[in-house]
């Protein structure tokens, strides 16, 4: 009797599996994450759930794995196991109204549970006093085309809800927009958002520029942040510390729209640059006076809150015995979201140039007075004298306009252009116009000091055998010179194993045990009989290839 007893204790209920799915909240807002969790009871052991359902209004952001817990009981004599295996899922809905989770369907082992349709109501309008999400602000919604917009992503967390972590799970796009990305160093700052006191934290910053006039939106930025629910202070006991539920939650901030509104095209000067927002210009030149084909150089430095990165340089000098080289140009952005851009001219007189009074207008839209702006700056007098009263040269394509005044006596040469030296009157000029044949130099320079630290280093590093080799060459072969070239690389191994380690030849093998075997009975003797052994030369060059490449 008492052995049925036992046995009966140890008996266990078959329980069929059962479904649970909870919604946090009941009432999600729409752009705001909620989750389905999926409760699955059952006493199936080492199963995993396999759920499929078909979201209709809302999409699934994340998914967690699956956490169990087990729980034992003992009723009416019977021992019951229960399995409990949990799944959340984070959903967002994109819209206010109705969302549905459709064909539900959980697979545990060989049983499937079956469960109804899950109506979910999405509210318009968010709840008033949440505790952590993230949201894109920005300085202005209305700009003009070319129009700097600063775009910074913060995540906004109640006092009570510390934060541990926050990781960037997905960059916004922003892809209409010309943008430049800025790091800024700002601390977590106390403001007052819808009337409750929050701790502002800064994820990204973008400086964005519509090209065209129309409707934008600032893309949203999806985060993962890991905080403390419901925590209790035990301060008050003196102990100073706090107790909560970690939780984890994807955030993801709401769309920003932003008016793009186009240039007035009233008023709008030619020398426009296309740059919108107060902007200084300053162009320095190097002198005013030039002899022929001495640099003419002009610096032309742009600073403001404009798309610099499409601002063409401009034609500064124009005469028909100048010649421009290609601009360099340069940009730096600063801290302030302002951009500095410097372009450097470089012309050449060929011949005689006389330009007097030379100016240059440069003009910008200006936001706030809803006006454009213009600029003139002064360069003054260019002046290029030709040495010993050069002529202009005329290039033809060889063809006599007028041959009834050709001169026979004349023989006509080849009128393709002469080499030109380039100018080196200064040191930024040879930079500049032989920077290829200096880059030539110094990259040579550079190979050729690679190579001799490379054959100094490998000659600090050649191996002891090197200098046995010509030893053996020198003096012929014993057993102590073969003993120490051999085992210097394998010294736990004999003579003979490592021969058969190094992967010779058979040839090469056979002659190396055979001289073994002949060193070694003439060590037992003397090693003055070794003196007449031959040496190989090829096996010897073998041995050394092979021990070079066991380095």
């Amino acid at each position: 009797m008492k052995v049925l007893l036992i046995l009966a204790f140890f008996i266990t209920t078959a329980v069929a599996a059962e479904l649970d799915i909870n919604i946090n909240p009941k009432k999600p807002v729409f752009n705001e994450t909620f989750t389905v969790e999926f409760v699955i009871k059952t006493d199936k052991q080492n199963v995993e759930p396999v759920i499929s359902f078909d979201p209709l209004g809302a999409e699934v952001v994340s998914k967690s794995d699956v956490s169990t817990s087990t729980q034992y009981s003992y009723i009416n004599g019977r021992s019951t196991i229960e399995r409990k295996m949990a799944v959340t899922y984070e959903l967002i809905a994109r819209q206010p109204g109705m969302a549905y989770l459709r064909s539900i369907l959980v697979e545990v082992g060989d049983e499937k549970l079956r469960h109804q349709t899950l109506n979910i109501t999405i509210l318009k309008n968010p709840q008033p006093s949440k505790k952590i999400f993230v949201r894109a602000e920005v300085d202005k919604k209305e700009v003009y085309a070319g129009e700097s917009i600063i775009a910074r992503y913060y995540l906004y967390s109640r006092a009570d809800v510390p934060v541990s972590s926050m990781e960037i799970k997905k960059f916004p796009k922003l892809n209409t927009f010309l943008k430049r990305f800025h790091q800024e160093q700002i601390s977590p700052q106390r403001v007052k958002y819808d009337g409750k006191i929050y701790i502002r934290r800064i994820m990204y910053t973008a400086q964005l520029y519509a090209q065209t006039p129309g409707e934008y939106e600032i893309d949203p930025i999806t985060m993962r942040v890991a905080y403390t629910k419901n925590s209790n202070s035990f301060s008050g006991f003196g102990l100073g510390f706090q107790i909560g539920k970690p939780m984890y939650k994807t955030l993801i901030s709401p769309s920003v729209e932003i008016n793009v509104l186009p240039l007035p095209a009233q008023g709008m000067p030619q020398s426009f640059t296309g740059l919108v927002g107060k902007h200084s210009f300053e162009l320095k030149i190097n002198k005013n006076k030039f002899i022929a084909n001495e640099p003419i150089e002009l610096d032309l430095t742009i600073q403001g809150p404009g798309a610099l990165e499409l601002y063409e340089a401009p034609h500064l000098l124009d005469d028909k015995n100048l010649e421009e080289f290609e601009k360099s140009s340069d940009l730096i952005v600063n801290k302030d979201f302002s951009g500095t851009k410097k372009i450097d001219y470089t012309y050449l007189g060929r011949g005689n140039v006389g330009l007097k009074n030379q100016k240059v207008k440069f003009s910008y839209f200006d936001p706030e007075e809803k006006k454009y702006v213009e600029k003139t700056l002064n360069i003054g007098d260019v002046t290029v004298a030709s040495i010993g009263g050069q002529k202009k040269v005329s290039y033809s394509d060889g063809v006599n306009k007028n041959p009834s005044v050709q001169n026979s006596s004349v023989e006509v040469l080849d009128q393709s252009k002469s080499f030109i030296f380039k100018p080196l009157t200064k040191t930024w000029n040879t930079f500049l116009y032989n920077k290829k044949e200096i880059f030539i130099f110094f990259v040579g320079l550079c190979v050729l000091l690679v190579i001799m630290f490379a054959k100094k280093l490998y000659r600090s590093r050649t191996p002891k055998e090197y200098s046995i080799f010509d030893e053996i060459d020198k003096f012929g072969i014993n057993y102590s010179r073969l003993y120490r070239l051999i085992t210097e690389r394998y010294p736990s191994l004999t003579m003979s194993e490592a021969i058969k380690k190094l992967g010779l030849s058979q040839e090469g093998e056979r002659y190396f045990l055979d001289l073994i075997k002949m060193l070694n009975a003439s060590y037992a003797n003397s090693e003055t009989k070794t003196k007449n052994i031959k040496i190989q030369k090829k096996y010897f060059k073998e041995l050394q290839k092979k021990i070079e490449n066991a380095y």
